[in-house]
């Protein structure tokens, strides 16, 4: 899972120019898109859910500022022989966001 206190780049909070609505929104299309099976898409908790075949994940938003939206992600992988699949998993999740909204930075509020 990522956090603000992860000691690794690729598992660290990461904090987007935008709101968690525009985010959350595009992430619904995006799986209804690739046919991922959305479980949970609440906007009270600010989180959506899903299943794919060799994983569940999920995305939990919070709006720090008007235009300032941390994303976190919680993978659960069933691969038998992982070999960094779920840290690609995660690398290419972000990358995906990276490309419609603009990162701000990592972890921007950790705690020393």
């Amino acid at each position: 899972e990522t956090s603000e206190q992860a000691k690794k780049d690729f598992l660290k909070t990461r904090y987007y120019k935008t709101n968690i609505l525009l985010i959350m929104e595009y992430l619904k299309k995006y799986f209804e898109d690739s046919k991922i099976k959305i479980v949970s898409y609440d906007t009270n908790y600010n989180e959506i859910s899903v299943e794919a075949e060799l994983y569940n994940m999920t995305v939990r938003f919070v709006q720090v500022e008007a235009q300032e939206a941390a994303v976190d992600v919680f993978v659960d992988s069933y691969f038998l022989f992982d070999f960094n699949k779920t840290k690609k998993l995660i690398n290419d999740f972000y990358d995906m966001l990276g490309k419609k909204f603009e990162l701000k930075g990592l972890a921007l509020h950790k705690e020393n």
